[in-house]
């Protein structure tokens, strides 16, 4: 089974009427919904499971800091992927920041959105990952 990823970041100032009115509805280059988009296609997914308020483990250093220690970060949205072999990926966004989700099967591709909605700062941890930035202030003073 192959799945899409899509992380977005909701643009606020995305105009519904304007598009329905003018553009059939479609969003067009100067009234987006989304300020970024990034899509991620992954193949010989075995099974799939979406946690809420999950806790995951994160390798993570601070500040300069010239070894790495793992992190238990708690209340995130999380796409586990179960591949053929065994192994396991997950994609996780922080609920803080988390706006709405969607999933859609079309001709057997599973796709996930993931929409980020907040006025709050938020940084991405390698590829799959998204977290507050509050959160992770918090971790890292804990």
């Amino acid at each position: 089974m192959n799945h899409k990823i899509i992380f977005a970041e909701s643009n606020p100032e995305f105009d519904l009427e304007y598009a329905k009115e003018y553009h059939s509805g479609k969003e067009t280059p100067e009234n987006s919904k989304y300020i970024w988009k990034e899509t991620f296609e992954i193949k010989n997914v075995k099974a799939y499971e979406v946690l809420k308020k999950e806790t995951i483990s994160v390798r993570l250093g601070f500040d300069g800091e010239k070894s790495l220690a793992d992190y238990m970060i708690p209340n995130m949205r999380v796409i586990r992927l179960t591949f053929e072999d065994g192994s396991n990926e997950e994609c996780a966004v922080s609920e803080r920041i988390l706006g709405k989700t969607m999933i859609f099967n079309n001709r057997g591709t599973i796709t996930h959105y993931l929409i980020i909605s907040t006025e709050e700062k938020f940084t991405k941890i390698g590829a799959l990952i998204y977290l507050s930035l509050i959160e992770l202030d918090s971790i890292r003073n804990s």
